[in-house]
């Protein structure tokens, strides 16, 4: 196990990236004809995939190995 430090310009640079307004074009780009809770379920699994890939791809710039 290895600890990897970060600073604040890092941490704010990841915190910016997971504003919500970043995620926003996720549900523009889903069906609208869906039954409102599988659209619900759609969108909150690619905010999901898109938050998982942001913060793994952060981690791989920091110098963590993320990937099991």
């Amino acid at each position: 196990m290895r600890a990897i430090i970060i600073d604040d310009k890092d941490a704010r640079g990841l915190l910016d990236q997971l504003k919500l307004d970043h995620f926003k074009q996720i549900a523009e780009g889903l069906p609208q004809d869906l039954p409102p809770e599988t659209w619900k379920k759609a969108v909150l699994d690619e905010i999901h995939r898109k938050f998982h890939l942001v913060v793994c791809r952060w981690l791989q710039d920091q110098g963590a190995s993320p990937i099991r």
